[in-house]
């Protein structure tokens, strides 16, 4: 009977804890006990030993920056709170920063991320059969959060892309289960899926990968100057394409619309929709942008870990949202909320974060890191990533992981051959 080895062990627990945090996210703290007595095990046997990466310390850092701005909350609970939905930041990184003595690839863990995404769009798919029999609404049950319950949608449509783009990877590297016939079903299931989601900032950033995509084609096959006449005429026809979509015309209008408005006269805008009972999502947006924007500037290095609800509630109430305070928001922007929560020190490491990621992935070309920290750094524009525990588990999970393997891979590459 042929011996398991440590590197077989760690290579297919990095699977199950890609697949386990997806589909039962309440089970991360067990799992993360499992990976450092693990990781524990790799030492004490000398198969792992310490090797820290730029984004993994920065990650580590945006930790500590809220474990400091604790001592400035005015609720000592609160900030306690935000610190242990965080704490992912602090644990994944340090317990992945490690350099192996055994090959580690990127199979298990895509194989955990494909498997769980099936999962997670299954019980969105039952849970959007019950409300139909509830209600026979199919475009409200069949859409945004009826279809993904587990995940935000927004969240969710991200670890879609990842993964699919991680199916092409492992057909081209012709890994076992990664056939033709098994990865273009995933493909067009992901997309459909993705579009049911009805999330308007996933649209538009698939949108730009696809134009990337083709536009990389077109100058690898034509040259620059066909390239470059998509590129202009690219971004209006996506923009027709979004304004013909069911579910996703009316939130292109509105948004075009508020934000016309917004821009020729901000005030105007959040006077007009103080008088407003019903604000559209999108618009909502910009009130939030707008009124963390004022607070920050009135608080460049911070309000403290976990006083933001606080300091934008009163705000709100102070120029008459008070629908806005019922509904409970947050900035709907990472850079802001962290912005707003720890100053600029934490933007700076969050920025520290993408801009690292961003270096190693275009020095080894490695594009699933690229549309990994792309697709999060374009999404924080839209949503506060880093607010909930699928944002903060996912990223502080799969970008240590894709930096181990790329560093693998890259030493693998330096030896020199027998």
């Amino acid at each position: 009977m042929k011996q398991i080895s440590y590197g077989q062990v760690f290579s297919s627990y990095l699977g199950l804890f890609s697949f386990g945090a997806l589909v039962f996210p309440k089970l991360t703290a067990p799992l993360i006990l499992v990976l450092l007595i693990l990781i524990g095990v790799g030492y004490v046997n000398k198969q792992l030993r310490w090797k820290f990466s730029a984004p993994g310390i920065f990650l580590m850092l945006l930790y500590v920056a809220y474990l400091v701005g604790i001592f400035f909350a005015h609720e000592l609970s609160n900030g306690l709170k935000y610190a242990e939905y965080k704490l992912s930041l602090l644990v994944i990184p340090l317990l992945l920063s490690v350099k192996p003595k055994f090959d580690v690839k990127l199979q298990a863990p895509l194989i955990g991320l494909v498997a769980g995404t099936l999962v997670v769009a299954g019980i969105g798919i039952v849970s959007s059969c019950n409300c139909y029999e509830r209600n026979h609404w199919i475009l409200h049950c069949f859409s945004s959060s009826y279809i993904s319950p587990v995940h935000h949608p927004s969240y969710f449509t991200g670890f879609l892309l990842f993964a699919t783009a991680g199916c092409w990877y492992g057909w081209r590297q012709r890994w076992k289960g990664f056939y033709w016939y098994t990865v273009i079903p995933y493909t067009l299931f992901a997309l459909v899926f993705y579009f049911f989601c009805l999330s308007l900032a996933a649209m538009l950033f698939l949108g730009m990968v696809l134009i990337g995509l083709f536009v990389y084609f077109l100058y690898k096959k034509w040259g620059k100057w066909v390239a470059i006449g998509v590129v202009i005429t690219g971004p209006l026809l996506l923009f027709l394409l979004l304004s013909t979509l069911p579910g996703i015309k009316d939130d292109v209008r509105v948004t075009t619309k508020g934000l016309s408005e917004y821009v020729s006269d901000p005030h105007a805008f959040l006077m007009k929709r103080v008088k407003d009972p019903s604000i559209p999502g999108n618009q909502k947006r910009l009130v939030m942008w707008t009124v963390t924007s004022e607070l920050i500037a009135e608080h460049p290095f911070g309000v403290g870990t976990g006083n933001v609800d606080e300091y934008l509630h009163n705000r709100l109430k102070h120029d008459g949202f008070d629908q806005l305070v019922a509904d409970d928001l947050n900035p709907h922007n990472q850079y802001l909320q962290t912005m707003l929560e720890i100053g600029i020190v934490g933007l700076l490491l969050l920025l520290g974060v993408i801009g690292s990621c961003i270096r190693i992935a275009m020095k080894q070309r490695n594009f699933l890191l690229f549309l990994l920290i792309s697709g999060l750094a374009f999404n924080m524009l839209f949503e506060s990533m880093f607010q909930r525990q699928s944002g903060v588990v996912f990223y502080s999970f799969w970008i240590p992981v894709m930096i181990l393997v790329i560093g693998n891979a890259a030493n693998q590459l330096n030896q020199p051959q027998e």
